[in-house]
């Protein structure tokens, strides 16, 4: 007797959940995806979700680059966009140590943040987190968490082992620990440091700003930034420093816009927020502010000081000053973040939420979408691999503030990039 036996089994309802999501995926970023255009056709219909959400993101609609913003959620998070804020309050970037071990080159301690209760400064370097190693695959912990113990290293020249071309060999030598305080919400104002040099008989007036506080409307900080702009703008030359302002509310960023350019008005555009052809009607444009009028510079160039971190509404504003006025940037190239990020709730299975990009900050007069970064015109950073500390910001001897002054009072001096 013959037995009929399936050479294989229907797995259709088990699959389901994954190509019903995977279906409301293609069709909700074909509506809003901002690079909708350039979204690609993936195969992996029957991956999970969090597999499958990426495979379809543009790898050259981003000025040519790839979506890196884009993301997923599969726990029903709807509030991912909300910055909460916590952190240790430091900025840092790594450099390699041995093999797979790195350091964490302390670059800001902000105000007040548990970093700064802690001790921790400018040009520490963090080689070790609760006595492990510090590693690509632990570098995280340094973002937020508990209370951690931090090993400090500096570099020593090794004698034991025989130069390499000349150059000297380099090993870390433990030099102090800290008890790093737990994380938490440092609502400290993004005015972080102003000041007035005269040197060589010229008056120079600097602000550094930075990130505005958890949920602020900006516009609690933007009394403070006139004030300060009050008392910097008899100066000759500005440096306003931007290169850790990833992140700063709109509302500010329009109050900042109009003390920078004085000769704007409440009814002059600063930037439009663009959205796809499916979605022109949100289309909107933003204002330069008028709650601060008082105190506005009357100049026709500014330096700005920024970095690989300056993004969003800093590398906005700054692409549209530029329209208006001459605009002399110093450090190295920014982010290239111009972006505008919604969630979207899958309506059948809404564990998972998208998080795409939908629409972008641009200058009034761009033709198109600009998602490229900010060029430095004077190369400079301070990421610099030297034994040296760095110097406080606002010193006058500060590597990327030092070329900043440089290039103000020997402007047809050309500067050497740092290596």
């Amino acid at each position: 007797m013959l037995t009929a036996v399936s050479c294989g089994e229907n797995r259709e309802e088990e699959y389901r959940p994954r190509t019903d999501t995977n279906k409301w995926i293609v069709e909700k970023m074909s509506d809003v995806y901002l690079w909708n255009t350039s979204m690609k056709t993936s195969d992996k219909t029957n991956a999970v979700p969090e597999i499958f959400f990426p495979t379809v993101l543009t790898s050259n609609g981003n000025g040519g680059r790839s979506d890196s913003y884009s993301f997923i959620d599969t726990e029903g998070n709807t509030n991912r966009l909300s910055i909460s804020g916590e952190s240790y309050g430091f900025e840092y970037y790594t450099e390699n140590v041995e093999g797979k071990a790195i350091a964490a080159r302390v670059l800001m301690v902000y105000k007040d943040s548990p970093a700064f209760r802690s001790g921790l400064k400018r040009g520490d370097r963090i080689t070790a987190v609760d006595g492990i190693k510090l590693t690509q695959d632990n570098i995280s912990s340094l973002e937020k968490g508990g209370s951690r113990k931090l090993q400090l290293s500096t570099y020593c020249i090794d004698n034991s082992v025989t130069e390499t071309n000349g150059k000297p060999q380099y090993i870390w030598v433990p030099t102090d620990t800290i008890d790093l305080q737990a994380s938490e919400v440092t609502a400290c104002s993004p005015l972080y440091f102003d000041s007035i040099y005269n040197i060589e008989g010229k008056n120079i007036g600097y602000m550094m700003i930075n990130n505005t506080a958890p949920n602020s409307t900006g516009y609690e900080y933007a009394q403070q930034l006139s004030d300060a702009i009050g008392k910097i703008s008899a100066c000759e030359e500005i440096i306003i420093d931007l290169r850790y302002n990833s992140s700063c509310n709109m509302n500010l960023i329009s109050e900042l816009a109009s003390m920078l350019y004085g000769k704007s008005s409440a009814s002059d555009a600063l930037l439009t927020k663009r959205f796809n052809e499916n979605h022109r009607d949100r289309d909107s444009i933003i204002y330069f502010g008028n709650k601060y009028p008082a105190n506005r510079l009357n100049k026709d160039k500014i330096h700005f000081i920024i970095s690989d971190k300056t993004a969003m509404e800093a590398e906005a504003m700054i692409r549209s000053l530029s329209e208006k006025m001459e605009i002399i940037t110093a450090g190295t190239s920014s982010m290239g973040k111009n972006i505008i990020q919604e969630a979207y709730v899958c309506p059948t299975y809404p564990q998972y939420v998208i998080y795409p990009v939908v629409a972008c900050y641009a200058a009034n007069a761009e033709e198109t979408n600009n998602f490229s970064p900010v060029t430095a015109k004077i190369q400079i950073t301070e990421k610099v691999d030297t034994v040296e500390t760095f110097k406080a910001i606002g010193d006058t001897a500060e590597i990327m503030l030092k070329a900043t002054i440089e290039k103000i009072l020997h402007p047809d001096t050309e500067t050497e990039p740092e290596q």
